[in-house]
């Protein structure tokens, strides 16, 4: 079990190592998206292929929540619920910040649909969206009270890059917006407009109230 454990330590190490040296790309549209499982920010387990038996599934990866772009972004689909889930969408945002920081502002913003803690990376180097932030950049947010590495899940400045996934039902991205720069994402317009242009059949799922 030891030597097994020293094994993937050793091959996951290089794997981060390798994509962390280039740029987040992202995959593409066509592209077959990987499968993970992983805890969310209510320690519930999230299995993306059980969500796609329900319908598609919008997927979203975001850097921190020190990025006011993000923050609205995540309220967004917070308030867009509704109406994704009663096209057939299922939503997952995915960070590699760390989960006290995604449970701490999941709570102030009510977030309904989970949030993943991406502590391996192996989320975001599967999906090409992480990359180690540019040194300037890191100086950048601690002037203004955000020390990276103090902020992420495993202390480095290794983040995913804004980009936001639709997934379908076949586990092929069907839409697909990867930015290289932090402050970019694409609006909810865009988004609704997407899982429209492919048809997913709306469906009735019961929420409550407050769910948007």
């Amino acid at each position: 079990m030891r030597k097994i454990s020293i094994i993937v330590f050793f091959w996951c190490s290089i794997t981060c190592f390798l994509y962390s040296q280039t740029e987040a790309e992202g995959l593409k549209i066509g592209d077959k998206a990987p499968q993970f499982v992983a805890v969310d920010n209510h320690a519930m387990p999230v299995y993306l292929n059980r969500l796609l038996k329900q319908g598609p599934v919008v997927l979203m990866f975001y850097h921190g929540s020190w990025s006011n772009s993000a923050l609205i972004q995540l309220r967004n689909l917070q308030d867009s619920l509704r109406m994704i889930y009663e096209m057939g969408g299922e939503v997952i945002a995915i960070t590699t910040e760390s989960m006290e920081n995604v449970i701490k502002i999941s709570r102030k913003m009510e977030m309904r649909f989970p949030i993943i803690s991406d502590k391996n990376r192996m989320i975001s180097l599967r999906y090409k969206v992480g990359k180690n932030m540019e040194t300037n950049k890191v100086d950048e947010y601690k002037k203004r009270g955000y020390d990276i590495k103090k902020m992420t899940a495993d202390s480095t400045t290794f983040v995913s890059m804004p980009a936001t996934y639709i997934i379908g039902q076949d586990g092929i991205i069907k839409a697909a917006f990867v930015s290289k720069e932090y402050e970019i994402t694409p609006s909810i317009n865009y988004i609704i407009a997407k899982l429209m242009e492919e048809g997913f059949k709306p469906r009735k799922r019961e929420l409550e109230d407050n769910d948007g």
